[in-house]
């Protein structure tokens, strides 16, 4: 039986336009943290390695223990990202999302795990980055959840949505349509629907 969510999901990221003004918006500050993750994940001695095959699923739990992951290198295609930082974000994900989560599969309740996990490390990237802190790959919490005053409210909110539209709007298209949708650059709204 159909997840009734993920078939609203999928029916809301059919709707929704290629690219929209605050996936536009958040796609800038997500360039950032894809840039600064990339560097401290190699920095921390992980070993990316490009595969073609769209097959293969690595096992992240093997993946942890060697410190290599193999990242599909095909299928790029984003509006906004080049096939660069699209790949490099599959790999930031797989590590900050699906590792800290201990969601080793791609199943939709596990890409929402890994959203969770990876949503709690972008706001410690930018809570850093706001207050003239080096920023930090750590997965420590918060000392104290910041306001959202504290945080650029148009830009970090569009990039979380829009690590929401990548993460969770993708897989819970594929768990309603047995297939992968053409990649968007938007931002979801509370209600299930896009901005």
């Amino acid at each position: 039986m159909k997840s009734i969510t993920a078939a609203r999901l999928a029916l809301a990221y059919d709707k929704a336009p290629r690219v929209s003004p605050a996936g536009f918006t958040g796609a800038s500050l997500l360039r950032t943290y894809i840039a600064h993750s990339w560097q401290t994940l190699i920095a921390d001695g992980w070993r990316i390695v490009p595969i073609d095959d769209d097959k293969f699923l690595p096992c992240l739990r093997t993946c942890e223990l060697t410190r290599a992951l193999p990242v599909l290198d095909r299928f790029h295609h984003h509006p906004v990202l080049s096939d660069r930082e699209n790949y490099r974000f599959r790999a930031v994900h797989d590590i900050y999302g699906h590792l800290p989560a201990h969601a080793y599969g791609y199943s939709l309740e596990d890409e929402v795990a890994a959203f969770r996990a990876q949503a709690r490390h972008f706001e410690r990237y930018y809570f850093d980055i706001r207050h003239g802190q080096p920023a930090r790959a750590t997965f420590a919490p918060l000392p104290r959840r910041p306001r959202r005053r504290h945080l650029s409210p148009l830009r970090a909110d569009a990039a979380l949505s829009l690590l929401f539209t990548e993460i969770v709007g993708q897989a819970a298209y594929y768990a309603d349509r047995g297939e992968f949708p053409p990649q968007k650059c938007f931002a979801f709204a509370g209600d299930g629907d896009w901005r």
